[in-house]
Parts: structure tokens; sequence; C-alpha cells
């Protein structure tokens, strides 16, 4: 056989010309000598273009050409080993990236006999790398949400393959449902939905890989119905997987062929873009999960307050019967025995009272939805009623109960019934664990501000303390410091934890410091806005609760609603007692016949009845067209939820009161609203038919509290008082003034502060109706959809600033507005 032998130049020649890389050789003075089948197809030249031509002809720019002149195509230049990346112009103009090896071709004596060069074009690298980093980005996006780094990927994705469609399906039971797309005329919609057999991706699952066509037309797929109806040349998919299971399919289409089938670095690229979507769409189920979690957790939390408060009617009604009984049993001649059982008796049943009480608010609190009510509260009157109340324990057990308190604290706007909750739940718990010597309860300034004050309480005992490694444990629920002390002391753990919590709440921190058998001290700091913005005088001290006092007013016609036989009977008799004459109905129905048949001084209603609740009764009371509409009624209910005590007045009940039945608050409130001027229940105009319910009432409310401005001028005294009127009414008029330059401007959340600190100023001292009027516009000023009902109300302002200012006027028998020239004289 006969062997073809090559010259060198011939071989030499063969492989040049069968380079897959364009390759071109130049002599010394960089001119085209010969180029390869391969260059000329890259640049778009003929034959004999560029032949004689200087290498410039293919540079994109003239400074790179002379840059590589020095660098490599010089006679100093070292043989090209490495790539470097040039850019290069085709014929026609479009510019593109290359990776180029290239430098001097010597002979045997090192002369240089021209330069060589090897060009490969990566725009499809470049394309790529600059997609993954459009990629990175997108991903990491913090501003984006999970649907939107989709949608940007798939524009992305569209964009890299140069194709018209992209598309995030979900497969399931043979039908393929579009969750993501874009199109050119956005005419492909989320939600479409299509066989599964009947597009392209029937395939991908098929294959389980990336499957592509890059001319339908011309292939076997031609008679495919996507084919058929869609005629999409190109396609590129993969099947999509997220959390191990598969998904459905993310694809690209296009109408248009390509002129060549998709590479190996599409199909990775492809991987890519699953990966990411698939990651998504994994994150975007992980947090709906937990979001239905969260739902799951606060449905059972609205479950169990309703299921609490449900338990706690229930449980609250009988409780009543049984703290009245022993009250009865109590008024009865008892022997020293009997006097003894009635009495542990009671105990017990507190203790019962005491742990349903717990369980509620500490369920509340946990829910978050805790309400915390700012009232004026002197912080010394509190500490001295607290420990008033203690004393007849301290003392059983032969302790000493001190008061430890500044001599002058002003007095603060807090939630009076959860204060006295945390103070005497400390106290309580401190003459418990205490054996011998004392407990302080104390109160004293930290700091004060323009109008804020912050006020630091304490309650130390010289009990059995709490070992160090215990102290994390004592504010637990249900966490005491270790087993023995519920056996020897009792109790469930709770107190300490809805102490802290009820502190957090009120934004302070609780904290302890004690050694075993060296006592406690539990203290904590919290701050509170200024009731007068001044100190008060300190009052004397107070005593506990007072005992029922028979006569305390006279005789009174009460009609009480109360379903309940042994509650119904319980008031009765202790109103009876009292020397009041009793009417007991057992439903809103025969209440609201009974007011319209017999006159009465006051009504006590339970809420919770069949029939006709106490809530309906006292609405269709107040819209009677009688006398009868002013009738006091004061709710006495087993629903202990605090937040529902607003809701109650608001209907136009004149008090609230709790099960079981606090006999001195339901005294004070026969008292209270039984006596004439301002705390008589508002009647209703209703020939008014133009006004809103709300105006209409407005219009019943006093312009002023008498008993507000008794207690006032009871602590301050009337000069302080006439002092303190004056800075009001310049208050208001101020805030008036900003209010109108706010609302001109259109600046809502500044509208919105002026009028809470005008409702907070008028309500302080007893401005009821300006008060109330500047809540409901407060309200109205961000509700686009009650404009109107602002702008009618808003007119309402001004003219009730001047009528208050005249019944104060009249109050103090001198003009406001003398007493302030006069000031200013001075």
């Amino acid at each position: 056989m006969h062997e073809k032998t090559f010259t060198r130049h011939e071989l030499i020649e063969a492989v040049f010309k069968g380079a897959s890389e364009a390759a071109m050789f130049a002599d010394e003075n960089r001119r085209i000598v010969q180029v390869n089948p391969a260059t000329l197809e890259m640049f778009g030249y003929g034959p004999n273009e560029l032949i004689g031509q200087q290498t410039s002809i293919l540079y994109a720019d003239e400074s790179q050409f002379h840059e590589q002149g020095q660098l490599r195509f010089s006679s100093s230049a070292p043989a090209g080993t490495e790539a470097y990346r040039i850019s290069y112009k085709r014929k026609s103009g479009e510019v593109f990236p290359s990776e180029t090896i290239g430098g001097p071709v010597r002979d045997q004596d090192g002369e240089i006999l021209g330069y060589f060069g090897l060009i490969r074009d990566i725009s499809d690298q470049v394309r790529t790398e600059n997609s993954l980093h459009e990629l990175y980005k997108i991903s990491t996006d913090q501003r984006l949400t999970g649907q939107q780094k989709i949608q940007s990927i798939l524009e992305l994705g569209a964009k890299h393959f140069s194709m018209d469609f992209g598309i995030v399906s979900r497969i399931a039971d043979d039908t393929y449902t579009v969750e993501y797309a874009t199109s050119p005329d956005q005419s492909l919609k989320p939600n479409s939905v299509f066989p599964v057999e009947n597009t392209y991706c029937v395939h991908t699952l098929a294959r389980d890989d990336v499957t592509t066509f890059h001319n339908a037309g011309d292939s076997e797929i031609a008679t495919h119905p996507c084919y058929r109806e869609f005629q999409l040349e190109s396609y590129i998919g993969l099947p999509l997987t997220v959390d191990g299971k598969q998904y459905g399919t993310v694809n690209f289409s296009s109408p248009t062929a390509k002129r060549s089938p998709f590479s190996s670095q599409d199909e990775e690229f492809m991987r890519q873009f699953e990966q990411w979507i698939s990651n998504e769409l994994q994150e975007m189920q992980s947090v709906e999960r937990l979001m239905q979690a969260r739902r799951d957790a606060e449905e059972a939390n609205r479950t169990k307050s309703r299921f609490l408060a449900t338990m706690s009617h229930e449980l609250r009604t009988p409780m009543t019967g049984i703290f009245g009984m022993l009250d009865m049993m109590g008024t009865t001649a008892l022997t020293p025995e009997q006097k003894t059982y009635l009495r542990q008796t009671r105990e017990c049943a507190e203790n019962l009272l005491t742990l349903l009480n717990d369980v509620l608010d500490l369920s509340k609190v946990e829910a978050g939805r805790l309400t915390l009510e700012s009232i004026p509260l002197q912080p010394r009157e509190l500490i001295d009623s607290i420990a008033s109340t203690n004393l007849p324990s301290a003392q059983k057990k032969g302790l000493k109960l001190c008061v430890d308190t500044d001599v002058s604290l002003p007095s603060v706007l807090c939630d009076p019934t959860r204060m006295r909750q945390v103070l005497a739940n400390l106290v309580s718990n401190a003459i418990k664990f205490t054996r011998e010597g004392s407990i302080t309860l104390g109160c004293h300034l930290v700091e004060t501000g323009t109008d804020e004050v912050t006020l630091r309480f304490e309650v130390s005992d010289t009990g059995i303390g709490i070992a160090q490694e215990q102290l994390g444990r004592i504010f637990e629920s249900f966490g005491q410091a270790d087993a023995s002390t519920s056996r020897l002391y009792g109790g469930t753990g709770l107190g300490l934890a809805i102490c802290k919590r009820l502190v957090e709440t009120m934004g302070g921190q609780i904290e302890v410091e004690s050694e075993l058998n060296h006592g406690a001290t539990f203290r904590f700091d919290v701050t509170f806005p200024l009731a007068y913005g001044k100190a008060d005088p300190a009052p004397d001290a107070v005593g506990g609760d007072a005992t029922v006092q028979d006569n305390d007013n006279d005789g009174l016609r009460v009609l009480v609603a109360e379903d309940n036989e042994v509650n119904a009977m319980l008031l009765d008799s202790m109103l009876s007692k009292m020397g009041h004459s009793v009417t007991i109905v057992t439903n809103g129905a025969e209440a609201l016949r009974a007011v319209q048949d017999e006159t009465f001084d006051i009504a006590v209603f339970d809420m919770n009845m069949p029939v006709m609740d106490g809530v309906e009764a006292t609405r269709r009371i107040r819209a009677l067209d009688s006398t009868a509409a002013r009738l006091p009624i004061v709710a006495l209910t087993a629903d202990a939820i605090l937040e529902r005590r607003q809701q109650y007045l608001d209907i136009g009940l004149s008090e609230f009161l709790t099960k079981p039945i606090n006999w001195t608050a339901l005294q004070k409130a026969l008292r209270t609203h039984t006596q004439s001027g301002d705390n008589a229940a508002p009647v209703p105009d209703l020939q008014q038919a133009s006004l809103s319910l709300f105006e209409r009432e407005l219009q019943n409310v006093p312009l002023r509290e008498s008993a507000q401005l008794d207690e006032l001028e009871h602590r301050l005294g009337s000069g302080a008082l006439a002092t303190l009127v004056i800075s009001s009414f310049e208050a208001f008029e101020s805030f008036a003034a900003k209010l109108r330059r706010d609302l001109a401007k259109g600046m809502p959340e500044e509208s919105r502060a002026t009028l809470h600190s005008l409702k907070g100023t008028a309500l302080n001292f007893g401005a009821k109706r300006l008060g109330l009027l500047a809540a409901e516009l407060q309200r109205l000023v961000t509700e686009e959809t009650e404009t109107a009902r602002f702008d009618m109300l808003i007119v309402k302002l001004q003219p009730t600033i001047e009528e208050t200012r005249k019944v104060f006027e009249e109050r103090y028998k001198v003009s406001l507005a003398e007493k302030q020239e006069n000031r200013f004289r001075a």
C-alpha cells in the first residue's frame, strides 16, 4: 500500500485551513497574508477581501490595535501563549467579543517572519456571563417579592435565548396551568389552562431533562398539536422540581426558528434558570406554610379567647351567687365556729376567683388583646390604698407593712386597675413568702420631662428569698422557684408571669434581686404621661375597701334586670338593706316595658339575658321619646373582657361593673348616677332627622363634667384650677388654629396628631363634648370615604370651644378673658 507523504508546508496548510477557530498570518507590518475559511465566516468577508489589509480593519477600537501592537505584535513581544479578550468588528459593523492568542513567528535565527493570530468568538459565553450576573442580582434583590423575582427571571431567560415566550407551568392531573408568563404583547396570561399533551412539555416530562427544538417545522414535531395550533418553531424546556417533587416546567419558545441547534452551554444555562426558579417557589411555599401556621395560631387564639370569655361569664355567674350568699350569711347571727367556717369558705372562693382572673388575663396578654386605659391617677393614693388593703394579712402574720414614697408625686395617666393588679400581686406574694420581718412598698420619682414622668415602683421583703439559679424561672407561666414552694405556700405560678407581661405592656421591665433566705426586691420603672402637668398635693393616706353601709343614698327606685335567680335574689336583698326599693325583671324586654310603665331612679342590667339582652334593651330605652330615655343604666356583667367596657359605654350605659359584685363600686355607681346635673344620661333629640346619630348624641353630652371638675378643684384648689382652665382654653385656641393650617396644607398625619392632643386636653379637665368631638374628627380625618361627614363636623369645632368657654365662665362667675388679662398684667 502506497503511503502518502506531506511536506511541512502542506501539513501546516492543512491544519491551518481545518482549524475551527479563525486563524490568520500577517507580515512584519501587520498586513494580512493568509486567513483560513473560519476567519472569513466569522468576519463576513470574501476570499480575497482581507489579503493585503492591515489587521486594524478587524478591530472595533483603533486604540486597541495600537495597544496590541506594542504588547504582542512587535519585535520585542514574546511568543503568544496566553489568551486575551479583544472586541472585533465584522464587515457588517457588528461588534463582538473574542478570546485571542497571538504573537510573532520567528525563524531559526530568531528573525521575525510575521505574526500569527487565533481568534475565538465568545459572544455566547459573554452573554451567558452577563445573564448569570443579572440572574444573581434578581435573586438577591431584597426589594422584590418571590413573584416579582420569578417574573424577572422569566423575562431575563426570554431575552437570553432570544425567545418570545417564557412560562413557568404547574402540571397536575394532566392539566397544564400557566402560573407565570412573559410575552411581547402580554397576550399569554397567567392561569391559562391547556391539556398537557397539547404542549411541548409532554416531551420534556417524558425525557425528564432539558428538551430542545430549534426548527420544529422541519422535524417530527411538526405533527404535534402545539405546533399545529401555535406554530412555535423553537423551544427549550426543563422539568421543574420543588422541594423534591415534580412541580411543572420552565420553558421558552418562539415562532422563529433558530439558525443552529441549542448548544450544551444553553442546556446548562437552562438548568441554572430551573434551579433559581425552584428555589424561589420553594421559599414562597415555606413562607405560605408559615403564614398558614400563623393564621391557624391566630384563629386558635381567637377560639381560645372566645372560650375563655364564655367560661369567664359562665363561671362568674355562679361565683356571684356564692359570694352574695356568703355576704348575706355574714349579716345573720352566727356562732364563733360558724364565723370561722364562713371566713374559710370565703377565702377559698376568693382564691378560686383569683385563679380565674389570672388565667383570663394571661390569655389576653399572650394574645396581644390587652387594652390599657388612660385615666388620671395619684400614685401615692394607689400605694396607700394597696398597703391599707393588705395590712390585715400582714398583721395576721405579725409582719410590718411599710410605705416608702416621695413626699410629692405628680398625677399621671395610666390604667389604675392594671397598676393595682401588679403591685397588689407583688405585695401579696411578699406577705405569703415572709415568715417574719417586714414588707416595704415604695414609689419614687426617677425622671421628669416636659409632659411625662418616670416612676420606680419597688416591693421588698425579708422573706425566704430565691436561689440565684432559680431567678430566671420565676416570671415563667406556672413557674415557681421549686416544687417545694408550691407545696408549702400554694399558688399556680401565674401571678408573676402576668405582672411581667403587664409591666412590659406598659413599656417597662420588671426585675428582681434576691438571695436565698435573705428576702427579695422586685422593681420596675414605667414612664407615664403627666395628667395635669404638675405635681398634686400629697393626699392623706387612704384606707382599704369600704364595707357596705345602709342608707348611703336616699331610698332609690332601682330596676334590676337579671335572669339568674340567685343573683336576682342577692341584688334584691342587698339593695333593700341599703334602703332602696327594688323591682326585679328577668330580661331586657321586661325591662323595656317596666321603664315605660313605671318611674325609676336608676337601673342595673345584666348584659347577657334571654329574649332581649342588656345591650339591645339599653339602645331601645335611649331611643324612647320620654323622660325614661334619661334613666341611668349600670351594666353589671360577668363579661370581664376589658375591651367590652367602651363598647358598652358607647351604646349609652352610664357605668360598667363586673361580677362578682363589688358592693362598694355598685354603691358608688348608684350615688354618682342619681345626682342631678351633668351626669344624667343624655336624651337624643329624634326630631333632628338631618343630623347623624353621633351629632344628635353629641348635643346632649354635657359641655363640662361637674364630677371631673369637683375632683380637680378638691386636689388643686379653686385658684389653681382657674389657672388650669385659662391654660386649657389657650391650648384649645392654638390647637384649632394649627388644625386649620394643617388641613389647608393637606397634612392628615399632623391633623390627626393635633386632634389627639385636643381630645386629651379637653377630657383631662372635663370638657366632655369638646373631647368627644375631637375624638370623632380624629377618627374621620384619615377616612377618605367619610370626608363629607368630616367637613360637616369640623365646622362645629370652634362653636363648641366658645360654648364650652361660656359654661366654664358661668361656673366661676368671672370672665376667663378678664382673668387671663389680669394674669398678663400681673
